[in-house]
């Protein structure tokens, strides 16, 4: 199983996925969505079914995502047409239905109040 990522520039391979012995050194750096650095230990291929053909998936790879995560070259350059009305991709003259990952995890993201605001209410500043 893949995470399609439309929005990433670049297919990520999480470590425990890639063959130590075919992982390249690159020059590449990846930044998470809030602008910190994912440490990139390489680029490596790989192989994965897509129905029942099996593909190429060439990416960076990282410690720090735990799933193969498709970015948009991948599905560029495999002319991937994805149904989202239908929730199928096709790829490589195959459709293949596409599946929404359960988690039993809830994620939170952290709100920090950056400035104190004032504002006026029955006479009471509140802040």
């Amino acid at each position: 199983m893949c995470l399609l990522d439309t929005r990433s520039e670049i297919t990520v391979i999480p470590a425990c996925v890639a063959d130590q012995l075919t992982i390249r050194p690159t020059r590449q750096q990846l930044l998470a969505a809030n602008g910190t650095e994912i440490h990139i230990i390489g680029e490596a291929p790989i192989q994965a079914y897509a129905g029942t053909k099996l593909v190429d998936i060439t990416g960076l790879v990282s410690e720090h995502v735990c799933d193969v995560m498709l970015g948009i070259d991948w599905l560029q350059d495999n002319e991937a047409v994805l149904n989202f009305a239908t929730g199928e991709i096709a790829l490589h003259g195959q459709v293949v239905k596409l599946l929404h990952k359960k988690r039993n995890v809830t994620w939170f993201r952290r709100v920090v109040l950056a400035e104190t605001l004032l504002y006026q209410q029955d006479r009471r500043w509140i802040y």
